[in-house]
């Protein structure tokens, strides 16, 4: 075939189409169902990147429509979601916090396109905004009986480290010492999550929102290496 590209730009406009249902579930106040949608978004954004490098090469097309459908699926539903769960009642604070969550999640991915997506390396610049988006969902997949307040620094946090210039890696390629980190990684979140299995989704985000924090606030340049080259 001449043009391979329509195959991951049809998962991607899937993924869209299940952020845009998920809008619709967050407003008859079926949150878990919305939530559990962005998560199959998730998993069909990791898809489309996979069948564009192997099969679709350089595609334009594809790498602007891949970022519009992550702002709607991991930008804006998750943010309201969010707030429509947790941060309404705080009125038009609510709103501007809610708001942030897309805004930094745009500029992100503003950002990637025009100066990381042509460099090839080891690691995310800011982290990803399908990441932040499943870090907001994995509480509501979780269960999490938490205060509506201590959702608000969540965001907020989740928002800046988006458009913050830390590190995560990205685990493209692994060298044996990121593939054994991998397996003791998940295998701790199995086991955070023995008595929820439903958490294993915010443990396994959480533990790799704290990776890059750590390494950036414990600045070690020989463990630095280990998790940023291949």
């Amino acid at each position: 075939m001449k043009n391979k590209a329509w195959l991951p730009n049809s998962v991607t406009i899937i993924n869209l189409i299940l952020g845009f249902y998920a809008i619709i579930l967050i407003i008859q106040e079926q949150f878990v169902m919305a939530a559990f949608l962005i998560f199959l978004g998730m998993i069909l954004d990791g898809i489309d990147g996979r069948l564009a490098r192997k099969i679709a090469g350089d595609n334009p097309m594809g790498k602007e429509l891949d970022s519009l459908a992550d702002l709607i699926s991991f930008g804006v539903t998750p943010a309201l979601l969010i707030y429509q769960m947790h941060l309404i009642e705080y009125g038009v604070w609510g709103i501007i916090v809610a708001a942030a969550f897309p805004v930094c999640g745009a500029i992100r991915l503003a950002r990637f396109n025009a100066f990381d997506s042509e460099v090839s390396s080891n690691y995310f610049t800011g982290f990803p905004i399908t990441a932040g988006g499943g870090i907001l969902i994995s509480f509501v997949l979780a269960g999490a009986t938490i205060s509506s307040m201590i959702y608000i620094p969540i965001v907020l946090l989740v928002a800046f480290l988006m458009i913050s210039t830390v590190k995560y890696p990205n685990f493209k390629r692994t060298t044996p010492f990121q593939t054994i980190f991998i397996i003791g990684f998940i295998g701790a979140c199995l086991v955070l999550s023995l008595s929820n299995p439903s958490a294993m989704l915010m443990n396994m985000l959480v533990g790799y929102m704290c990776l890059g924090i750590g390494l950036r606030l414990v600045p070690i340049p020989k463990l630095a290496k280990l998790f940023y080259t291949s």
